[in-house]
C-alpha cells in the first residue's frame, strides 16, 4: 500500500451549536473526498467522495472543496482528512468547545 503524503496538518476551533467550515489545503482542487476519524488510531469513515456526501451525514455540506457542518456538535471534534485521487492530503484537527 502506497504512503499518503500529508501536505498540511491544522488545528481548526468550533463551538457547539455555532457552523463550521473546513476548507481542504491542496492546490487546484475542485471537489475533495472527506474521511473523518474520532482520534488517530480509530477507524476511518467516509464523508464524501468528489464533493458529494456519502452515508447519513445530516448538517453537512460540501461548498467546492469545503466541508461545512452547519451546526456543530461535541461528537464532530476529531480528525479530518481532505483529497482528491492521489497521495497528496490535508489534515485538520476539529476542536469543538462551549454550549
Amino acid at each position: 500500500m502506497p504512503s499518503v503524503f500529508v501536505l498540511a496538518a491544522s488545528v481548526e476551533y468550533a463551538f457547539i451549536g455555532q457552523a463550521a467550515r473546513l476548507s481542504c489545503e491542496v492546490e487546484d482542487l475542485k471537489a475533495a473526498d472527506w474521511i473523518y476519524q474520532e482520534s488517530e488510531n480509530a477507524s476511518r469513515h467516509l464523508i464524501s467522495v468528489n464533493g458529494t456526501l456519502s452515508g447519513d451525514y445530516d448538517g453537512y455540506t460540501i461548498d467546492g472543496s469545503s466541508l461545512v457542518i452547519n451546526e456543530v456538535r461535541s461528537s464532530d471534534a476529531g480528525i479530518y482528512i481532505c483529497g482528491r485521487g492521489g497521495l497528496l492530503y490535508h489534515k485538520l484537527r476539529l476542536s469543538v468547545s462551549g454550549e
